[in-house]
């Protein structure tokens, strides 16, 4: 993120447009949630990282 934006990381949101349908809504992105198998991947590096 700029510095500049920092202070304002909590008001910001993310969105996208698909470039062939530049008439549809910008919509909000969501960050999928981690599977299982990322989360024990997350947590072996970490570990190992120690």
């Amino acid at each position: 993120m700029f510095p500049k934006l920092r202070p304002d990381a909590d008001r910001l949101e993310y969105g996208y447009q698909m470039k062939p349908f530049p008439d549809e809504e910008v919509r909000v992105a969501v960050r999928p949630q981690p599977t299982l198998w990322e989360q024990l991947r997350q947590r072996w590096a970490a570990w190992r990282s120690r």
